[in-house]
């Protein structure tokens, strides 16, 4: 159709032309501008007004901003992934898979380090009249589902023939596949002393190390105990 009036000259409306903010989202039909509508090349880094800096290493964020590519706190090179700042948390049942090195001499189950965890606990003895009086240390450390015990407390003296058992083990044992060596300061008893989380239970008992693995009584345990021991979770 041709003009009524003269033509309109070429580029007659430029940049120049038009106010600041007087084209905004609103006065744009949905999906009138699209790829076709503009030049190749038109539209580059110099033509977009986001903050920050832009360079090979920078990406363009929704908000209008140039950031560092990559994770903050965390480095990469020859195949290893470096943290330097904060942790590596993994959800509830997942853990570090070491399934690469199947390579055990028995019939392996799993190899999957799924728990890490360390804390203090408290013992308490199971009936009688003997009580602890202070608790020197009682520890663990939990690595997959071996729990380690560290323990050092004070008791009363007592004439009680009542067997001494703790109770507070952190995690429950997966079986009788533990025992850790005590040392009892002013034992009666003239065995070796030997310590064990019983079967399913989180309760240890003490026991004579000798053929017949008698209890040992409250009586027997005086003044200071001390231990280490290692035992399954279930």
């Amino acid at each position: 159709m041709p003009y009524l009036g003269p033509a309109p000259a070429d580029s007659i409306v430029d940049t120049a032309g038009i106010t600041d903010d007087a084209v905004t989202a609103a006065k744009i039909a949905a999906n009138a501008v699209d790829s076709s509508e503009i030049a190749a090349g038109a539209v580059d880094i110099a033509h977009l007004s986001a903050t920050g800096t832009a360079s090979s290493s920078t990406f363009l964020r929704g908000d209008n901003s140039f950031a560092s590519a990559g994770l903050t706190g965390v480095t990469t090179g020859s195949g290893n992934v470096t943290i330097t700042s904060g942790n590596l948390i993994v959800a509830s049942g997942n853990g570090i898979d070491f399934s690469a090195t199947a390579d055990s001499g028995g019939t392996m189950s799993s190899e999957l380090l799924d728990d890490y965890e360390e804390g203090s606990w408290t013992p308490a003895i199971v009936g009688g009249t003997q009580t602890i009086s202070s608790i020197q240390r009682a520890t663990y450390t939990k690595i997959g589902r071996m729990v380690t015990l560290h323990v050092y407390v004070s008791t009363s003296t007592v004439t009680d023939a009542t067997a001494l058992s703790w109770s507070g083990v952190p995690f429950t044992s997966a079986g009788y596949n533990n025992s850790g060596v005590v040392e009892f300061y002013g034992n009666t008893s003239t065995s070796p002393i030997l310590c064990r989380v019983g079967d399913a239970t989180t309760v240890i008992n003490f026991y004579k190390c000798d053929v017949n693995q008698a209890g040992i009584t409250q009586t027997q345990n005086t003044t200071h105990t001390i231990f280490t021991l290692t035992y399954e979770a279930t």
